[in-house]
């Protein structure tokens, strides 16, 4: 397998200045930099420029994705994280999350890093559009959603940076249960289990839209220092939009004033116990799966029996897509009628329909031989 590396980055808030991108197009040469983006893919080589640093200089996200096992997702939170430090710890490890608070400011990046191995995961194939899918996955965490965080922990314990057997897991967040498309992108960039994730949902609260707040913001607003109220208005004015709206957000959440964003069911599950859950519950779908297929499967054959003229037709329109595919399907469904309709009757309905097309494409021998492998002709 040829090796393959994807460096991206994302501006989000506001397109870079001409500075910040001069200091961009001295990370690589050969990057595709626009005020918006950065770019570069790399079949042999590495990427050798200062991810943080661009992400503190004008960039909000950044993916580094390989095929050998890199899958790095760094987030840039304006007004830092939307937890404390202590709630932050019981979400991460040592090597699978990290935080970098700014020198100055409550700024920090965010980084999800874990340590997979080639082929611990299917790989990516559309890697630039799943970079535009994990986007939104900034604005959850600034609005305080814990979902993110979470399947960092579910990444450590994948990976076996944490101990399976011991690690309990941290609050579960809201929501969990009906995911948005970027948090489905977080469990395919870093290959988790969607029957993982299911069992930690059985925990999971109900998400609060924002939009069910209001009552509770409107209250809190009433609190508000004015001068405090000028700076956001001020903030907004000037296009800092989400600065503003991050700062607001983590002061009423601060607040208690109303249910929280990140309102979170406490953890008390190994992720072992996750595990034997996701089992079961894998085992219950298929299950449905089955019942659901067999009962459709009777109600097709209660179908055919009924209409199986209708279904002669649909052999003819298969054979006339002129494919192997077609002619299969076609061999296929006299099968299905010859049952469906059953006894000498269906056998002969069956058959006769069948030495029909052999007459009347004698030249089809894909056709032909794929009769013959169902029965339908003599041989």
């Amino acid at each position: 397998m040829s090796e393959f590396q994807y460096v991206s980055f994302r501006a989000i808030d506001s397109p870079l200045t001409e500075a910040q991108l001069q200091r961009m197009r001295k990370q690589s040469s050969r990057a595709k930099i626009t005020q918006w983006s950065f770019e570069n893919t790399y079949n042999f080589g590495d990427f050798r420029g200062d991810s943080l640093m661009m992400l503190r200089s004008g960039y909000d996200i950044h993916l580094h994705y390989a095929n050998f096992g890199i899958r790095t997702l760094a987030i840039r939170l304006p007004q830092g994280l939307p937890i404390s430090m202590n709630e932050f710890s019981r979400y991460v490890d040592d090597e699978t999350v990290v935080w970098k608070k700014d020198p100055k400011g409550p700024a920090g990046i965010l980084t999800i890093s874990p340590q997979m191995d080639g082929g611990s995961a299917d790989e990516l194939w559309e890697v630039d559009e799943h970079v535009e899918r994990l986007v939104e996955v900034r604005q959850q965490l600034i609005d305080g959603d814990l979902r993110p965080l979470y399947l960092s922990w579910l990444c450590a314990c994948h990976y076996g940076a944490l101990d399976s057997e011991l690690a309990i897991e941290p609050p579960v967040p809201a929501g969990l249960g009906r995911v948005p498309d970027s948090i489905n992108a977080m469990i395919e960039l870093f290959g988790l289990d969607p029957m993982v994730v299911a069992a930690a949902a059985k925990r999971s609260p109900t998400h609060a839209p924002m939009p069910d707040q209001r009552a509770a913001m409107t209250e809190w607003l009433g609190t508000i220092d004015p001068a405090l109220l000028r700076q956001w208005m001020l903030q907004s004015l000037t296009g800092e939009f989400t600065a503003m709206k991050a700062s607001g957000l983590k002061a009423f959440r601060d607040s208690g004033i109303g249910e929280s964003q990140q309102s979170a069911a406490e953890g008390t599950r190994t992720y072992s116990e996750l595990l034997e859950l996701a089992e079961t519950l894998s085992k219950e779908k298929q299950k449905r799966e089955r019942t659901r297929k067999e009962e459709a499967l009777v109600k097709r054959m209660a179908d055919i029996a009924e209409s199986p003229k209708q279904y002669l037709a649909d052999v003819e329109k298969h054979v006339a897509t002129r494919s192997v595919r077609g002619y299969q399907q076609a061999a296929q469904l006299l099968c299905e009628i010859r049952e469906a309709v059953g006894g000498k009757k269906g056998e002969k309905m069956a058959c006769s329909f069948a030495s029909q097309l052999n007459k009347k494409y004698p030249t089809l021998r894909m056709l032909t031989g794929a009769l013959r492998r169902q029965g339908l002709l003599s041989k």
